[in-house]
């Protein structure tokens, strides 16, 4: 049989839906990493603010892919960042399609609020430890950082 449809992608990743029918992918190149481009099936026509990139200075990238509700949204998912978007279009016409931002939200990783400062009776401060996970869900990685942070500069005698 033929071949029905094919794209070069990085990682072998690649998402079909919406409405028209769309796909997701990132482009091959080292350079595009964490660029994802959303095209038309029907003739693989990128649609207009098709390139999207969330520059993310984490372990953890973005990812990509329409919601699974069969709505054709499309959630971008970043460290900080999820933005939900939508494909505006009419299949019987010629026009491209535009994707557009339907909201986006603004996650906060460490909402704990913050601990008082402990002092001993003999006028020490107590140090605080703080402890934050990371993970690489490509490698299968998990990251522990462990720090500690003092509210004096120096102490003498630690």
């Amino acid at each position: 049989p033929p071949v029905l449809f094919e794209v070069l992608c990085f990682n072998n990743s690649v998402h079909i839906g919406g409405y028209p029918w769309h796909f997701i992918y990132t482009p091959p190149q080292k350079n595009h990493k964490g660029t994802y481009h959303v095209c038309s099936l029907k003739d693989s026509t990128l649609a207009i603010n098709g390139v999207q990139n969330m520059n993310c200075d984490s372990l953890e990238s973005d990812a990509m892919s329409f919601h699974p509700d069969d709505s054709g949204r499309i959630i971008h998912v970043g460290p900080n960042t999820i933005n939900v978007l939508k494909l505006v279009g009419d299949p019987s016409s010629n026009v491209q399609s535009r994707l557009v931002k339907d909201f986006s939200m603004v996650t906060h990783r460490d909402s704990r609020p913050s601990q008082p400062v402990t002092v001993t009776s003999s006028g020490r401060t107590v140090r605080r430890r703080f402890h934050q996970l990371d993970d690489d869900p490509d490698q299968e990685v998990l990251f522990l950082r462990r720090f500690q942070k003092s509210s004096q500069a120096s102490h003498s005698g630690s």
